[in-house]
């Protein structure tokens, strides 16, 4: 094996791990990104409930936090469905809203 194949395996070799290197990297940046920008998504939508249910806890605030939850789900196209779950401590699980987009373009 001459020296110049042995020089182009191991930059051949460097350029590939630095590669798989870099690769790794940007994924992770791009991980965090995404997932702090779901988290502020998310937050968004639990102020509004939590201001609508703490305020209007019966009939006529849920309503009014189903209409609001729409208009959110419906300005925001990068979400798909709300769903607001109560748990009690008997383990009984109720939905206190659920609503989700429908798509009609296509």
């Amino acid at each position: 094996m001459t020296v110049r194949t042995r020089l182009l395996i191991v930059t051949i070799l460097g350029l590939a791990l630095t590669m798989g290197i870099w690769g790794w990297i940007q994924l992770k940046a791009l991980d965090k990104i995404l997932v702090d920008q779901q988290l502020k998504r998310i937050h968004a939508v639990a102020d509004t409930v939590g201001t609508y249910y703490h305020y209007f806890p019966r009939g006529r605030g849920l309503s009014a936090l189903d209409a609001a939850l729409a208009d959110n789900l419906q300005s925001d196209v990068r979400l798909a469905r709300i769903d607001i779950l109560s748990v009690a401590a008997d383990e009984d699980v109720d939905i206190i809203a659920s609503v989700s987009r429908v798509h009609t373009e296509w």
